[in-house]
């Protein structure tokens, strides 16, 4: 059977499996003669990504059956086909010399398994924000968000003291990382200095870039929120602009504001807005040319990226629980269970 065969009856086996651009581009790379060996390391290096994205691809393609690890030992974990697969490929495939050379030195460079506290050290607002905790329970004390929500962020810096991967990872998969509102009132009453409120900022980025916000229920609700806010910067230039919101999604704000939205021409008019106009004043229209400087800033800074990264786990997790999109974003915004408040 020819290559191409091959490769078009596997893709034609997996096409109802949700794939990401980094995944697909690899596999194809498999199937058309990758160089030397695949770890993390190299599809870090071969996708322009993080060794944690990596890790994330390389897992989620083994939980999916698609690849396995090798039977080879070593300080590097390798990866190929999946068995099941491996029959698919022509025998007599051999690596050059040098792709060989490039993979030893790879494997010789290769990192002890990523450890998540090592992952949160990487942070910069981490380090800023983590020193050591005595326990004291200030921060607590003080937090707006722990009066009425079951949360408390001294456990969550003992949690994160005890560099036990397993208790980090429960907490990245937890609603109690997302009840912070992030008003630093911890930074400025801890007597070591240190900031749970970065710590939490911290927590909530790797949670992302592994995927556990979509194991909580607080966590499931960044895809609706990602769509309100940074669609609404993106679009107007605005993070919160009246267009953006749907009064059938807000019917609490009562028949006032409903006529408010149906008549926001005239009701800017009274307010004294520039609404939709040129030129300066409230609410004016921004040029495309600035709209386009804002994308290039969500670019260069990742929050594209992250963005991406919210989308295709909120789509998997979707698809696990049975929902399309629109149920699933629906169902985030909507529905909150009494299990985090204090009374």
């Amino acid at each position: 059977m020819a290559q191409e065969s091959k490769k078009s009856l596997f893709w034609q086996e997996c096409k109802s499996v949700v794939l990401n651009e980094r995944q697909i581009k690899i596999i194809n790379m498999l199937w058309d003669g990758f160089d030397g060996k695949l770890n993390t390391s190299k599809w870090a290096k071969t996708a322009n990504t993080s060794p944690a994205t990596a890790l994330r691809d390389i897992q989620d393609l083994v939980e999916k059956g698609i690849l396995c690890k090798t039977a080879e030992a070593g300080r590097s974990t390798n990866y190929e086909l999946a068995e099941k697969y491996r029959h698919y490929v022509e025998a007599g495939s051999e690596t050059s010399e040098a792709a060989e050379r490039e993979a030893a030195a790879q494997e010789k460079q290769s990192a002890a398994p990523v450890s998540l506290f090592d992952e949160l050290n990487k942070d910069y607002r981490f380090r800023e924000g983590f020193h050591t905790c005595i326990n004291c329970g200030t921060c607590t004390a003080i937090c707006p968000a722990a009066e009425f929500y079951c949360y408390d962020p001294r456990q969550i810096v003992t949690i994160v003291q005890t560099k036990d991967d397993e208790k980090i990872e429960e907490l990245l998969k937890s609603d109690k990382i997302w009840y912070c509102g992030e008003c630093m009132s911890c930074v400025t009453r801890c007597p070591r200095k240190n900031g749970p409120g970065l710590v939490i900022m911290a927590l909530r980025e790797l949670s992302i870039r592994l995927g556990y916000f979509v194991e909580s229920e607080k966590g499931r609700q960044l895809l609706p929120l990602m769509h309100a806010l940074a669609g609404s910067t993106l679009k107007y230039g605005y993070c919160i602009h009246p267009k953006m919101f749907k009064w059938e999604a807000h019917k609490e704000s009562g028949p006032v504001f409903k006529w408010h939205l149906e008549h926001l021409e005239q009701s800017m008019a009274r307010l004294g807005a520039n609404y939709m106009g040129d030129g300066p004043g409230i609410l004016r229209k921004i040029p495309q040319e600035s709209l386009d400087e804002v994308k290039a800033i969500f670019d260069v800074t990742g929050a594209t990226e992250r963005m991406k990264i919210i989308e295709e786990f909120s789509a998997k997790k979707a698809q696990e629980m049975g929902l399309s999109m629109e149920e699933y974003e629906q169902r985030a915004f909507e529905y909150c269970s009494n299990k985090h408040f204090n009374n």
